[in-house]
């Protein structure tokens, strides 16, 4: 396939901590910290240069929704080299937020836009994935990252005993056990690639 070329859409000082195309067009949603300021969920409309600022105000982005939808993290921490936080669905149109669960580290939207499956702590140190929230599909002692759905699989990083960036990359049919695809080292992202054949990590 040709290379993939590369096009500059943001030009502030500070950090992006997540951006998505929001599914059936090409905007594009991103949270970021400018100038020092708490993290802003962003919108950034194809052809535009200046990208529309959602109002709620320290929060991280997770996923977006094909039904016009952020997830997003509230009052986020830092915990086992990640944030942890409440979830919220935020219009992407503007107006308030919606929460869905107190304590949170990951989440994604299903296809249909409006199903959530999520990575939630559990006692005895252990880390669950729930999909939808409230329904466990999987159960771990090591974190969870970066679930992603598509085509009714989810794909997810758990990590190692001795390292949070060592692991294996899981996929888990609904109703099935987890299948391990690889082992990963030095993880930082997840993404499921065009067509639904491929994990790009």
């Amino acid at each position: 396939p040709p290379l993939p070329s590369f096009r500059q859409l943001t030009f502030g000082r500070g950090a992006i901590d997540g951006g998505r195309f929001v599914p059936g067009s090409r905007a594009i949603v991103y949270s970021a910290r400018w100038q020092g300021n708490p993290s802003k969920v962003f919108m950034l409309r194809e052809g535009s240069l200046e990208a529309r600022a959602l109002e709620s105000e320290g929060v991280f982005l997770l996923g977006v929704s094909s039904q016009g939808g952020a997830a997003v993290l509230t009052q986020p921490n830092l915990w086992h080299g990640t944030l942890e936080g409440a979830l919220s669905v935020q219009s992407l149109a503007g107006g308030g937020a919606r929460a869905v669960v107190t304590d949170c580290f990951a989440a994604d939207f299903a296809e249909d836009g409006r199903t959530l499956c999520v990575v939630t702590p559990a006692p005895a140190a252990s880390y669950l994935l729930q999909w939808p929230p409230g329904e466990t599909v999987y159960s771990s002692k090591h974190m969870l990252r970066n679930p992603r759905i598509r085509e009714g699989l989810a794909a997810f990083f758990e990590e190692s005993d001795l390292s949070f960036s060592d692991g294996d990359l899981l996929v888990l049919a609904k109703g099935g056990p987890p299948r391990k695809v690889a082992v990963c080292k030095g993880f930082t992202a997840l993404a499921w690639g065009p067509g639904g054949k491929e994990l790009w990590v």
